[in-house]
Order: structure tokens, then sequence, then C-alpha cells
């Protein structure tokens, strides 16, 4: 499996484009992180997901 590291703001505008009416928001997704539910990797002050790890966590099963 690649790792394809994304920004919660990108994260969201990927989900966004392939159904413009997911619920999903950013402010959802940055509560799962500090939830633990999906693992979050930092650069900085910088915070990245593994696209792979959110698309597994709604239950897609997307290969882009």
């Amino acid at each position: 499996m690649k790792i394809k590291l994304r920004t919660v703001a990108e994260m969201v505008a990927e989900i966004k484009q392939s159904d413009p009416e997911s619920p999903i928001s950013e402010c959802y997704l940055r509560r799962l992180l500090k939830q633990k539910e999906i693992k979050m990797y930092t650069s900085g002050r910088r915070i990245f997901v593994n696209a792979s790890e959110v698309y597994s966590y709604f239950g897609e099963e997307v290969e882009r």
C-alpha cells in the first residue's frame, strides 16, 4: 500500500471532489484525528493524514 499524505484541507477537498454531497468537513476530520480514530503525521505545525487510512475508516475501497 502506498502512503499518500494529504493535509486535512487537501483530504477534505479530495473527498468533496469525488462526492460533492459528502458531509465530511475539516472540523469533523480534525476531531477524528484528535480522538485518535485516524492516525496523523506531523511536520512542524503541519498535520498530514494518509489518504488510504481515511478512506478505509469511512469504509470506501478507493484506490487513487
